[in-house]
């Protein structure tokens, strides 16, 4: 899947989990309902961009099911199960 604001990145899901991904222009969540009224977020990846280019990427994986890695050379976001 290529990413709306960052086109020239790629999200690349091999989990077998269930999850919504939520994108905006400086990063992209991977969430979870926890109940009705509220979502987990299981893990983040931050974008730093200066000129319209990525200059870092780092992530915030929250769950112990699921892990987000970056291979910023390839400009892809790997999704894995644990």
């Amino acid at each position: 899947m290529k990413l709306t604001y960052l086109p020239e990145w790629q999200l690349i899901n091999q989990s077998k989990q269930t999850f919504a991904i939520q994108e905006d222009q400086t990063s992209i969540s991977l969430v979870s309902p926890m109940n009705e009224y509220a979502m987990g977020i299981l893990c983040q990846v931050f974008f730093t961009t200066e000129n319209a280019e990525v200059i870092d990427v780092s992530v915030e994986n929250n769950s112990q099911s699921v892990v987000a890695e970056v291979n910023k050379t390839k400009k892809q976001i790997v999704i894995q199960d644990i």
